[in-house]
């Protein structure tokens, strides 16, 4: 049990990092800010070209200090007050997997 513990805080940080880093990659160069801009912008989200911006250093730099463990409580808060913005603009058959995380990877179908 004593072993388990010793590779879960780095595993766990390694999981969580990588959807934060992966996600803040693909807003910078897959769709690029004014992609995301214009997603944000069509969401009703106010300051889009600003908003993409702070989503996109939010993810990748939180991501970076959660994978390297600094200061990750910090991190941690900032996420929590960006996460529900991200739910009240989704819509509700994309929310319920952002509420939980059982329906996130079932997709559409309930277990």
């Amino acid at each position: 049990m004593e072993n388990a513990k010793t590779y879960a805080v780095p595993l766990g940080r390694l999981l969580m990092s990588s959807v934060f880093i992966w996600a803040g990659w693909e807003k910078l160069f897959k769709f690029g800010p004014t992609g995301t801009a214009g997603y944000f912008a069509s969401k009703h989200i106010p300051i889009p070209d600003v908003a993409a911006w702070v989503v996109i250093v939010i993810e990748l730099i939180g991501g970076l200090m959660i994978l390297v463990g600094f200061q990750t409580r910090w991190v941690a808060l900032v996420r929590a007050g960006h996460r529900p913005g991200g739910l009240i603009k989704t819509p509700p058959p994309r929310r319920s997997a952002a509420l939980c995380p059982r329906h996130a990877t079932a997709g559409d179908r309930r277990l």
